[in-house]
């Protein structure tokens, strides 16, 4: 199959629009019109601020002015455990997105119907964690990233403050009530503690506080059914490589998994819903040589998700049939596995493609 260009955006552009010194691309959002929602972070010394752009017929837009992250995280000021949560995260559900700003609130916005974001308070917070060797020193959990829905609870992949920072292996599900505007954390453990799920790929680290479960990349939510994909336990490329990915399928709890498809070499994967996962190998020596690809977990079938002229472009995104290619700066300009720079300060300006898969 090849890819067709349909629209293209230049990220220098939206820099203007940010009118901040320092951004950078998270996420990219499809919507069910064929046009979709780009969620920047923005920084200025020490004011980090989040924006939500729709890209629509060649255009862009930003459709809100989000409060910083400074001032959103005041609700917690009299709570310092939990000022390191890690970044926003964004989610979707259906054509709603939403900023996942702490684990006591988030925002949520309808960029179709242009409506006013919704403010939504989450009851319980995530719970608390202190070592018993040194009880005054508690953390919260760092919430890395938010999966896909089926519904409107959304499976979140979350650090434990005691394991190293990108070691991320527990989850909870955010369950999100639109017309009572709150929201909880559910699928917690018997002693309201984060859940893990157990594979073996990650038998070295059992019964290690922290390292319990197995690394998550990334999550979806089936309504009764959780599918996660995994990256083993070493998250670096090292001198000892990176571990095989696999995709699993656990119960609600998490419990149980099973092994959906497992790969052939360490690839980083985002789920775009339950059946399909985009793939982006971790190094070029491996057997797609580099190349990012669409995943197909119930044939197993793999599309290369490569453009003639677009190297080093990876996809952050895919719906009916499109998907949303986002390079084109300096090496430099990737700031981890999926996130880009507007800025890479070499004059060489990042793009978006939005391509047909024929």
């Amino acid at each position: 199959m090849a890819l067709t260009i349909d629209a293209e955006y230049l990220l220098a552009p939206l820099q203007a629009l940010v009118n901040r010194p320092s951004a950078w691309v998270k996420r990219v959002h499809p919507l069910s019109d064929g046009s979709a929602v780009l969620h920047l972070t923005s920084l200025e010394r020490y004011d980090m601020r989040e924006h939500l752009v729709v890209l629509r017929d060649g255009h862009c837009q930003v459709i809100n002015e989000p409060p910083s992250l400074t001032q959103a995280r005041l609700v917690c000021a009299e709570d310092p455990a939990r000022e390191d949560q890690g970044l926003v995260q964004s989610f979707q559900i259906g054509d709603r997105i939403g900023l996942l700003l702490s684990d006591r609130w988030l925002w949520l916005f309808d960029p179709l119907q242009d409506d006013t974001p919704i403010e939504i308070a989450i009851d319980t917070p995530l719970p608390i964690w202190a070592p018993e060797s040194w009880p005054d020193s508690v953390a919260a959990h760092r919430v890395a990233r938010c999966g896909t829905t089926c519904d409107h609870r959304v499976p979140v992949v979350l650090g434990h403050p005691a394991a190293t920072h990108d070691y991320t292996a527990h989850w909870a599900l955010l369950d999100v009530d639109v017309e009572s505007r709150r929201a909880c954390w559910t699928q917690l453990g018997k002693q309201g503690q984060t859940q893990t799920i157990r594979y073996g790929l990650n038998s070295n680290f059992e019964g290690v506080e922290g390292h319990e479960g197995t690394y998550l990349c990334d999550l979806s939510w089936m309504g009764d059914r959780l599918r996660a994909f995994s990256i083993g336990n070493r998250t670096h490329i090292g001198r000892m490589g990176m571990a095989y990915a696999a995709a699993l399928e656990a119960d609600a709890q998490g419990q149980g998994p099973v092994l959906v498809h497992p790969l052939d070499e360490g690839c980083h994967g985002a789920f775009i819903d339950s059946g399909h996962v985009l793939l982006t190998p971790a190094s070029k020596s491996g057997a797609r040589k580099g190349k990012p690809a669409l995943l197909d977990l119930a044939s197993g079938t793999e599309i290369e998700l490569t453009l003639r002229g677009h190297a080093g472009f990876r996809p952050f995104a895919a719906r009916a049939g499109k998907v949303w290619l986002v390079g084109g700066g300096a090496t430099g300009a990737w700031c981890g596995w999926q996130q880009i720079s507007l800025h890479d300060g070499e004059g060489k300006p990042g793009r978006i493609v939005v391509c047909s898969i024929d």
